[in-house]
């Protein structure tokens, strides 16, 4: 994520369609179709993503793919709220 210091949460954009996107929207840009994680790549530094039980690189040239740590599945939160 560009500012880690931001949370990302789930919103819905005019079609209905789900995304990830940075609390401070509009001044933060970032949003991904995929939940983001907090783990950063060990490769190149980009931000994870969750895929299943795996984390994928969000950079397509890296392509870094990992098994989710423990303390990362504790660090999910339960019960997002859905926002336009």
């Amino acid at each position: 994520m560009p500012n880690v210091r931001r949370r990302s949460c789930l919103k819905e954009n005019e079609k209905g369609r789900k995304y990830y996107g940075c609390e401070n929207n509009p001044e933060c840009e970032f949003m991904s179709w995929q939940k983001p994680s907090t783990v950063k790549c060990e490769k190149c530094g980009s931000y994870m993503i969750e895929k299943g039980k795996k984390l994928v690189c969000s950079s397509k040239e890296c392509g870094f793919v990992c098994s989710m740590p423990e303390d990362a599945k504790e660090k999910e939160t339960s019960g997002e709220s859905v926002s336009k």
